[in-house]
């Protein structure tokens, strides 16, 4: 799963589709983020306005926007979802930068998650057997696909020979 996919998981979770203009703010806004973490300290000087220019509008549409989306997602259960993440408890919803910072914490942890679970799995005893059985089952169907084949060539020998000999379909 890419970034994009990540945030856009988030979003989904607490009801924020690309109904809102925010929402495709707060994509644009995270990945830029996880390219330069030093943007967040110039979200009016830097960020915004790089936003403002990709999608032809203010930087101050663009601050707007992404305070709604955090807006709705700290009222639809975004508090606990970090919390729960982070261990950090934010009573009040944070500011816009505060929230594209902890978007983007959560989408490194997530990366890294999968990357150890990749490797534990590519090492794991159940993975390695079950590509075992696969191999095995790979070689059964080959040999069966053999034996259907062999089969489907004898009957119609055998039909063939029969018409030679001169019997009659019945």
């Amino acid at each position: 799963m890419d970034d994009v996919e990540i945030v856009r998981d988030i979003l989904k979770r607490f009801n924020i589709t690309a109904l809102y203009q925010g929402y495709d703010y707060t994509i644009h806004a995270v990945k830029i983020t996880m390219k330069d973490r030093e943007c967040l300290r110039f979200v009016t000087k830097q960020l915004y306005p790089e936003i403002a220019r990709e999608y032809n509008t203010s930087w101050k549409c663009v601050e707007r926007d992404i305070r709604t989306v955090v807006e709705i997602v700290w009222k639809n259960g975004g508090k606990e979802f970090f919390y729960d993440f982070t261990g950090e408890y934010i009573e009040t919803r944070p500011r816009n930068a505060k929230f594209l910072e902890l978007m983007a914490e959560y989408i490194m942890h997530t990366r890294s998650m999968d990357k150890d679970l990749k490797e534990k799995c590519r090492n794991c005893l159940i993975v390695k057997k079950l590509e075992k059985d696969n191999t095995e089952l790979k070689d059964e169907v080959q040999t069966l696909n053999n034996t259907i084949k062999w089969m489907h060539d004898l009957i119609w020998e055998l039909m063939n020979k029969r018409k030679a000999d001169g019997h009659q379909e019945e």
